[in-house]
């Protein structure tokens, strides 16, 4: 397990109020459009209201039954990571190639391959990133988290290279203790750029609003798109007026976003690797897809099963092309 480090939060909280109203106001729609309502205990009969809170006591008995359950989750979680660390120990040797004999060793380019191949994670990765991200060495999942905290880390381990001098870089995701699946923060560890290599911005010329046309542009330096905007989450700015109801919609979808990508390398990336780099997950993914528009298209067979009736009467040849269209288009 790589060793703890502190991590500075360059996240944002989902507790803040400002963003439970943006996701509030992303769902308030469909909220409104519920025909049942609330019911409260002083608008219910007596005996309904004995009823519901009987109903209580049978909630904080589940309450409490999953309580437990969470406990003993977590403890299991702790005992496979551990089972797990050995074998990505010898997986890191063989990709570094550290115990291979001979001039040819390891697998070159194994991680940045991996990364751009996945498609959650080629859509971030840059052609500028390739040769920062051939110094990838190797990636972990730290789950659960040694602090006790609910939540993961993923722990970047990078070799020497000419654009920062970390060795490693981590992510972490906080999560609710009283709702496992409602993310509580993101936090990145800081990367230390090598001066003018930071991949994550860029140098713009900008015309100044003044001085006619002679004026010389000003440089301003703008985000760029990289993989390594992956370890900047989303900031939250101190005076909430900054942002409006657009840009906090903006906001929580890009946490949204960064969180499943998160998630993507927790459960598939990382527990995959070998399989993303051989193509052989491309091909599982579009399998399990096939398999999927299969189990939709079940409902369709009796609507085919009448065209082909009336083709057969002869009223649907020749004439309209919307008849023909229907199965050339489930054959493919």
């Amino acid at each position: 397990m790589p060793p703890k480090k502190e991590a500075m939060d360059l996240g944002a909280n989902l507790s803040d109020p400002r963003i439970q109203q943006a996701l509030i106001a992303l769902t308030q729609e469909k909220l409104n459009s519920l025909v049942g309502k609330p019911v409260h205990l002083e608008e219910m009969s007596e005996a309904v209201k004995a009823r519901v809170e009987e109903l209580e006591t049978l909630q904080e008995e589940y309450d409490n039954i999953h309580e437990k359950y969470v406990e003993e989750e977590r403890a299991l979680r702790a005992k496979y990571q551990a089972l797990y660390e050995p074998v990505y120990d010898k997986r890191r040797a063989v990709v570094l190639g550290e115990e291979a004999q001979g001039d040819e060793r390891g697998v070159p380019r194994f991680w940045v391959t991996v990364l751009q191949i996945c498609p959650e994670t080629a859509e971030l990765v840059q052609e500028k990133d390739v040769p920062a991200l051939e110094a990838l060495r190797d990636i972990r999942v730290v789950d659960p988290l040694e602090d006790g905290e609910e939540g993961f880390k993923l722990v970047f381990e990078f070799g020497p290279n000419e654009y920062f001098e970390n060795e490693k870089i981590e992510k972490t995701y906080l999560m609710a203790e009283d709702d496992a699946g409602m993310l509580r923060s993101s936090t990145a560890t800081p990367i230390k750029w090598k001066e003018g290599k930071d991949l994550t911005v860029k140098i713009v010329k900008k015309k100044p609003k003044k001085g006619g046309k002679n004026a010389k542009p000003v440089m301003k330096q703008e985000d760029a798109e990289s993989f390594f905007q992956f370890f900047k989450p989303p900031k939250i700015p101190d005076d909430e007026d900054e942002l409006d109801e657009e840009e906090m919609t903006e906001l929580t979808e890009r946490l949204e976003t960064d969180y499943a990508v998160g998630e993507m390398l927790k459960e598939q990336l990382v527990p995959d690797a070998v399989r993303w780099y051989t193509g052989e997950a491309l091909d599982l993914d579009e399998d399990d897809e096939e398999y999927d528009d299969d189990e939709d298209g079940e409902g369709d067979g009796q609507d085919d099963d009448d065209d082909d009736d009336e083709d057969e009467d002869g009223e649907g040849e020749g004439g309209q092309g919307e008849g023909e269209a229907a199965p050339d288009c489930k054959q493919q």
